[in-house]
């Protein structure tokens, strides 16, 4: 009987690692960013950010702009979350997931992760409306066999 970390490598070439790469490529985005704001790198996955390159982030994005004190605080360790973001990202509106931390190889860095939920809140929004006018349908009902 073979065991499953063979039959795995023998059925696929991609390593575990490379997967997950290849499945987070194409809905997440890493933007690297000095405490001062300016951008030193991205890996443009999501879109070009060609209009922040050689700016202050924070002359840019608002929400950046009153988390500066927060970054130039944050310690090794820490993360800050920020779900559910209704952001545009050079053209492109939708619903993001920021997650900010220093980089492990250099604190001077903050790396911004901006991870794409546009379809996963919009499913949420959805089941939610449709909770609401049932909800409503309900006490519409009620109030009617009251009355």
């Amino acid at each position: 009987m073979r065991c499953f970390t063979t039959w795995r490598k023998s059925w696929f070439m991609m390593t575990l690692q490379q997967l997950k790469a290849h499945v987070l490529d194409h809905s997440a985005q890493v933007i690297v960013f000095q405490k001062d704001g300016l951008m030193v790198d991205s890996c443009h996955t999501l879109s070009g950010v060609k209009s922040w390159e050689n700016k202050s982030l924070y002359d840019s994005i608002s929400l950046l702009r009153s988390m500066q004190f927060a970054f130039s605080h944050i310690g090794n360790e820490e993360v800050i979350d920020i779900p559910c973001v209704d952001f545009v990202l050079e053209q492109r509106q939708g619903y993001y997931d920021f997650t900010f931390s220093l980089h492990p190889e250099n604190p001077d860095l903050v790396v911004w992760l901006v991870k794409d939920q546009t379809r996963v809140y919009r499913y949420y929004a959805a089941i939610q409306q449709e909770r609401n006018l049932l909800r409503l349908e309900k006490e519409y009902k009620e109030r009617g066999q009251s009355a």
